[in-house]
């Protein structure tokens, strides 16, 4: 298989899986401010840890597949031409653009709840970027891996 394609098909499983895990996480935390308790690192440890052990289980097998990749990068550089990689990095950008805009949206469905104080907005935001970093870490490598493709 041509390792082009491998890039696209880690970053969907990255960014669709985490997402998913994000979505699951933050809707607890939009449960529990909509009951009006406040969120913050320690009353939502137990919430985070989970996000934290299944997010490297998710990008288990899309860093496999970036890997894998690599290791066929030799063999396949010579059949590679630009017109090759144009329309995967395209559509990795759009995938990752997707997610992030997902998180945001999702980031601002629970900031719109009223009667969220300051501590639990502050929460919500590093939450936010949290997930946004890492949605965006396997198809930055991919579009890396692209890149070095080419080159």
């Amino acid at each position: 298989m041509n390792p082009i394609y491998l890039y696209l098909l880690a970053s969907f499983i990255a960014v669709f899986g985490l997402l998913i895990s994000f979505k699951k996480m933050v809707s607890i935390m939009e449960d529990k401010l909509e009951k009006g308790e406040s969120v913050t690192k320690s009353s939502f440890q137990k919430e985070y840890n989970k996000f934290f052990i299944t997010a490297p289980m998710i990008e288990f097998i899309p860093i496999l597949l970036i890997v894998f990749s690599f290791i066929q990068m030799e063999e396949w550089a010579p059949q590679i031409t630009q017109n090759d990689v144009i329309l995967p990095m395209i559509l990795i950008i759009i995938i990752l653009l997707f997610g992030v805009l997902n998180v945001f949206l999702i980031r601002r469905r629970i900031v719109s709840i009223s009667n969220i104080d300051s501590a639990s907005k502050n929460f919500i935001n590093t939450t936010t970027f949290m997930g946004i970093s890492l949605i965006s870490s396997i198809p930055a490598l991919s579009i890396i891996g692209l890149i070095l493709h080419i080159s």
